[in-house]
């Protein structure tokens, strides 16, 4: 990497991730994939965001010149990202596609509903204030009547969320009509599950990214310049997906690192993403919603400082803390989470934020893993796999502005005691390797994946001191 570098040297563009709490810039030549600079600061959601955007082009290094006349991408989840709220038919078949669709486009599901909408539901729903609900139900062909009865629920529950209808086609416009008519504002999208055994990604998770971009970045009042709504083109999320599916597949000569788990902790909630070759499903029948190969599942409870508290409390539920532990944890969240801006000063305090974040990442892991299950049937006793198996999986790669401050930290050791207790039908990690995303490069390259994804390949394997890539997926 150049040590003299000028923004004007190479082809220099700023990746943008305008956090929850801070604001990162990757400065990255976007033919090369060399990171030139990186900086943070925070994120300013009470004032403007651009203000902590200039204080983050500041941090970055002097000699590259005009930092912040760069051209930018960005990405963002300030102001909560995108909150929506999911409807489908029946919970195990339309809903569960619907969530599995929304979580992967950058979504924080704030709840799911299955089924005709009643009275209470709307009133709950409500209550929420999401900013998109996904409407789904019916495969193309199948029912029409819960996709049409709820739009008829929705229209006239006066709520300002867009709402995307995705479920069967058949009955998208009877929904539209009804939605129309009422005022309110929505949009059609394929079915999320046109037929049993087939989900509908891409286009759905297209006009989910454009209702972020078109309606909730304006929306939240984040910025007074037009600038931030135009420079923003995903979903932090959505970019942390692009990156991890790129680094695990790799690009063209580049092989990817293979199977992968991802954990990003955050002040309110911990994101976990896989890439694995199978689900672990154990039967030879269809499946009714086939697993994507990358699935993310986000954690509301689990955050260093809004959701520490609820770290504690899942932490005690597991018996991964004794008493003692418990209590100076418990005096540790209630603090951060009476003062989210909370920074740790003395060794006790960084060490209290280091432990936080070990044990929001472990039990993320262990939700997100799949379970072993034993039947009794006709042939008698049988093993079946459900969800996620992560057992074989070599590398975890942790994300976290508290991953990344603490370098002399063992986490490889803490991470693997922690999964040695998992119960035995728990399908999480055996033994992995650990990996700190320290200049948090995940993002920036998902970021710029779309149009240079050799440089944002060689970004991440650069930053991330790549170990073995036998076993890249293929």
């Amino acid at each position: 990497m150049p040590n003299h570098a000028t923004a004007t040297d190479q082809q220099v563009t700023a990746l943008v991730d305008f956090g929850s709490t801070f604001t990162k810039v990757a400065v990255v030549d976007i033919e090369t994939g060399d990171l030139l600079s990186s900086g943070q600061s925070t994120t300013t959601v009470h004032t403007d965001v651009l203000e902590g955007l200039a204080a983050a082009f500041t941090s970055c290094r002097p000699e590259l010149g005009a930092v912040a006349d760069l051209a930018r991408r960005c990405c963002s989840s300030a102001g909560g990202g995108l909150r929506m709220v999911v409807l489908g038919l029946e919970e195990d078949i339309t809903t569960q596609a619907a969530r599995q669709v929304a979580l992967n486009a950058g979504g924080r599901i704030a709840e799911t509903f299955s089924g005709l909408l009643g009275p209470d539901d709307i009133d709950r729903l409500a209550g929420l204030e999401p900013d998109l609900i996904l409407l789904s139900g019916g495969t193309n062909g199948g029912d029409t009547a819960c996709l049409v009865g709820n739009a008829k629920s929705l229209a006239k529950a006066g709520l300002a969320a867009v709402i995307v209808v995705a479920g069967n086609v058949e009955a998208q416009a009877e929904a539209g009509r009804h939605l129309e008519s009422a005022g309110r504002n929505w949009l059609a999208a394929p079915n999320v599950l046109p037929e049993i055994g087939v989900v509908e990604t891409e286009k759905v998770q297209i006009a989910i990214r454009d209702v972020f971009i078109s309606h909730v970045i304006g929306g939240k009042n984040l910025s007074a310049s037009v600038d931030f709504t135009q420079m923003v083109t995903l979903p932090t999320p959505d970019a942390v997906r692009q990156g991890v599916e790129l680094l695990s597949l790799g690009i063209d000569a580049d092989r990817g690192f293979g199977p992968l788990l991802v954990v990003d902790v955050g002040g309110a909630t911990t994101d976990v993403y896989s890439v694995v070759r199978s689900t672990g499903i154990g039967s030879q029948r269809k499946e009714l919603v086939p697993s994507a190969t990358t699935s993310r599942t986000v954690e509301a409870d689990l955050g260093l400082r809004w959701s520490a508290e609820g770290v504690v409390d899942a932490a005690g539920g597991l018996g991964l803390l004794d008493e003692d532990r418990i209590a100076r944890l418990t005096d540790a969240a209630a603090v951060r989470v009476g003062d989210p801006s909370f920074l740790p000063n003395a060794q006790d305090e960084v060490d209290d934020d280091v432990q936080l974040a070990q044990l929001a990442a472990v039990i993320a892991i262990h939700r997100h893993a799949g379970r072993q299950r034993v039947g009794i049937g006709p042939d008698g006793v049988s093993i079946r796999l459900e969800g996620r198996d992560l057992r074989e999986v070599p590398l975890i790669v942790a994300t976290g502005g508290v991953f990344r401050s603490n370098p002399d930290v063992d986490f490889a050791t803490a991470f693997n005691e922690a999964f040695g207790a998992f119960e035995r039908n728990v399908l999480g990690p055996r033994d992995v390797r650990i990996v700190i995303d320290r200049k948090y490069v995940l993002a920036a390259a998902g970021l710029l994946s779309s149009s240079h994804p050799r440089a944002a390949f060689r970004l991440m394997s650069d930053q991330l001191a790549a170990p073995s890539v036998e076993g890249a997926l293929t």
